[in-house]
């Protein structure tokens, strides 16, 4: 018989800014190039100093962070992005 279950696990989270702060604090990775493909092979393309892309290194690989994310850090200290709406579907604040 399939049930329903709900998370129990407390976990702290910090809406992402952009701000040198929290990218010192979390040691994100900021990119400021992308890879376009062209029929001659790849090429970087800088992109606008508006527009970086960040990087926070999970337990299992690097994944994009953008502005608005929520850096979520689990009991055991590891942190991963969650896009917004997805946070705000999955968790409650606890006071």
């Amino acid at each position: 018989m399939i049930k329903e279950y709900q998370r129990t696990e407390l976990i702290r989270a910090e809406q992402f800014d952009g701000s040198q702060e929290m990218i010192k604090n979390y040691d994100l990775q900021l990119i400021d190039y992308d890879i376009k493909e062209t029929r001659f092979g790849p090429i970087a393309i800088e992109l606008s100093k508006k527009r970086p892309r960040y990087f926070i290194k999970s337990l299992e690989e690097f994944l994009e962070l953008k502005i608005s994310d929520w850096i979520v850090t689990g009991a055991n200290g590891e942190h991963w992005a969650v896009r917004d709406k997805v946070f705000r579907k999955k968790y409650v604040e606890v006071k």
